[in-house]
């Protein structure tokens, strides 16, 4: 096998949580040599986000930790005490990239900023990815993706017309913000291998949320509609809507989703599924069927309640409407799509013992990246980055511990 795209790239990975660290997770799949810096006097707050392996509530323990920190070494280093800050220069000087995702002016404050590390680094990358960039107005306002997918628009356009607006579980925009970083990261180091010059790259999740309502922008910027809520409401489907299916075995809820997405379809639904008083609907064009949605959605609501959803969805599949299971965690784990990808990848950690983290999330034909190893505990691999990686002495560490600098 070819070795790794990425080997010998070295980064130091400042960020924390998910938008920051998700970028690191797949510079390591694809054999960089990445360092995670973070401290136990303000722990992670991925840390502290379940699940956790076997249930056990532990700040070593989160499976959401381990999986955006695959593959990578861990340095603890409390960049409140100087002496930190000095190793932190050093590992700054020792990388091709820095990525960072504290509130802008942060490493500004502690000499760790693009012009000060440049200084003695003349070729570093370096990515921030903060929640709205790091200028303008509203720069420093601070937040997880859960503001970012709010500031975006995409909370208002996401729920019933007559609720509020409900967004996405989660911390939207910090899964969706390290797709365009990595993007950024990829050209910078292609830029550099032909011209020898680094780069600075500034993501902000908002803008970054902004792309995911494009057609929206654009609706409004051509005739000045203002999206609203529109629950599953599609305006080129229809139906277009998730149905309640028989309970599972265990007695808990199943859905389908179902999208018709031109006559075809529809006839190919009305031929499949036993639609009680439909008749007049037969021959509905789009307009046709969207002025009558609520009737569609009852009858086939009433067609599905008392079948299994995988019965459902196969019988649509084989007719050729769209249609799926909503699946849950559990599917998701016996998917034979995902085993057959080994989208789940089996790590084993020192003290956590044997877990999953999922695949690298970009796959190439030659150079296939894979998770190198479960996410690192707080400084777990902190003598070997010390010592063989910046030549520090055991003396010169002794003397860091001493000083508070690693915790």
């Amino acid at each position: 096998m070819r070795s790794l795209p990425l080997e010998g790239i070295r980064v130091a990975d400042f960020s924390w949580v998910l938008a920051g660290p998700s970028v690191g997770r797949v510079l390591a799949d694809y054999g960089a040599t990445v360092v995670r810096v973070e401290t136990a006097e303000r722990v992670d707050l991925a840390r502290a986000l379940s699940p956790f392996t076997n249930g056990q509530i532990r700040s070593d323990n989160s499976a959401l930790a381990s999986d955006v920190n695959a593959g990578k070494l861990g340095l603890a280093l409390d960049l409140a005490v100087p002496e930190a800050r000095d190793v932190a220069r050093k590992l700054a000087d020792w990388a091709d990239i820095v990525i960072e995702s504290f509130s802008p002016g942060t490493m500004k404050k502690w000499g760790l900023d693009f012009e000060a590390l440049t200084a003695t680094n003349p070729d570093l990358i370096m990515l921030s990815t903060c929640l709205m960039g790091n200028a303008g107005p509203l720069a420093k306002m601070a937040g997880f993706g859960s503001a970012g997918s709010c500031l975006s628009g995409i909370h208002y356009v996401t729920g019933w017309p007559d609720l509020f607006p409900t967004g996405y579980s989660g911390p939207y925009t910090d899964f969706t913000a390290p797709r365009f970083s990595l993007i950024g990261l990829l050209a910078a180091l292609d830029r550099r291998r032909r011209t020898g010059q680094g780069a600075y790259i500034d993501v902000s999740q908002v803008e970054t949320g902004l792309q995911f309502m494009s057609l929206e922008l654009l609706a409004y910027a051509t005739t000045g509609a203002v999206a609203e809520r529109a629950a599953n409401a599609d305006p080129h489907c229809c139906p277009n809507n998730a149905y309640r299916c028989a309970p599972a075995g265990d007695g808990s809820d199943r859905f389908v989703a179902i999208s018709v997405r031109n006559d075809a379809d529809w006839r190919a639904l009305l031929s499949s599924l036993d639609l009680a008083g439909l008749g007049d609907l037969a021959d509905a064009s789009l307009e046709e069927r969207r002025a009558h949605s609520q009737r569609i959605d009852d009858a086939i609501q009433e067609a599905t309640s008392t079948q299994a959803a995988e019965a459902v969805e196969a019988r649509l599949q084989q007719a050729g409407v769209p249609a799926h299971v909503a699946v849950t965690g559990v599917d998701l784990v016996r998917d034979p799509q995902l085993i057959a990808r080994e989208h789940f990848v089996p790590v084993r950690h020192p003290r956590r013992g044997p877990s999953y983290v999922e695949s690298t999330r970009i796959r190439l034909s030659e150079t296939p990246g894979r998770p190198q190893g479960a996410g690192p505990d707080i400084g777990e691999h902190e003598h070997f980055v010390l010592g063989q990686l910046l030549g520090l002495s055991a003396d010169q560490i002794e003397q860091l511990a001493q000083s508070g600098a690693l915790r």
